[in-house]
């Protein structure tokens, strides 16, 4: 489980505040990934978010947060992952970590 509890000081947020606690459970093998965490961001709401998906590029349920509700991973190296979060079809957030 990782806690992001002091993290936001240390990052720019923009356009929302920066979340305030998350706590994280990662699992991932060579086919996909499973993301589950809960917290609280930075307007005072505790939302879960999670999402089980296969490092093939297609678009897999993502739920718990207003502006996404799908995401598509996949792996560009052997160290990094590539997410791609859309809302009704539209990408809204990529990140590569």
């Amino acid at each position: 489980m990782w806690n992001l509890e002091n993290e936001p000081a240390k990052s720019k947020y923009s356009p929302r505040p920066a979340a305030k606690i998350v706590n994280l459970k990662i699992e991932s093998d060579e086919n996909g990934i499973k993301i589950d965490a809960d917290g609280t961001d930075g307007d005072g709401n505790s939302p879960h978010v999670q999402y089980d998906a296969k490092f093939d590029g297609e678009d897999y349920l993502f739920t718990g947060l207003p502006y996404a509700d799908t995401v598509s991973v996949k792996r560009i190296d052997a160290k990094t992952v590539q997410s791609t979060l859309k809302k009704g079809g539209q990408v809204v957030m990529t990140v590569a970590s």
